[in-house]
């Protein structure tokens, strides 16, 4: 007897979990944009993120495919972490909806896919070395005497930077 009714409870609970869990909110989506050639994998803040009830997350724009997410993860209630695959979609801003049984919720204008940049010209960062803690600022110049413009740049982590421009 002892073992039907340990069957029977938990069966109970997961069907109340259902019938009293509320429709998602959403309140962010980051990072608020994407390249239109690439994969992101983005966080969704919000609310009523239950497990394992949030069924779908997409991004929407009126007139275009939704781009549905893959490999969502409900990581708290207040947030779930989800990949797009932007390969294909049109440049433009979108908004996204978060879908469990219980009802949807959508933010409009949030996500921007931006189109990739065929620029010839490329920033090379290299570690040169650390400064004191309080130094933070950017100089330009060819600071390695190798005949190339150069941005030098240190910040609060006391790291100096170099960007390198390879298409003067």
């Amino acid at each position: 007897m002892n073992r039907i009714l340990m069957l029977v409870v938990p069966g109970i609970l997961l069907s109340a979990a259902a019938v009293f869990a509320q429709a998602p909110k959403v309140t962010h989506i980051y990072p608020g944009a994407g390249i239109s050639k690439q994969s992101i994998t983005t966080r969704v803040y919000g609310d009523n993120f239950q497990i394992p009830l949030v069924s779908s997350v997409k991004l929407i724009r009126s007139g275009y495919p939704d781009i549905e997410a893959d490999s969502i993860d409900v990581t708290s209630q207040v947030c779930l972490t989800c990949n797009f695959d932007l390969l294909g979609s049109s440049t433009g801003l979108y908004g996204v909806v978060v879908r469990n049984a219980s009802g949807s919720d959508s933010l409009h204008g949030c996500f921007t896919v931006y189109s990739a940049s065929d620029s010839p010209y490329v920033w090379v960062k290299t570690t040169v070395g650390s400064g004191s803690d309080w130094m933070y600022s950017l100089t330009v110049g060819d600071g390695n005497n190798d005949g190339e413009i150069e941005v030098y740049g240190a910040n609060w982590g006391s790291t100096i930077y170099q960007f390198k421009w390879d298409g003067m």
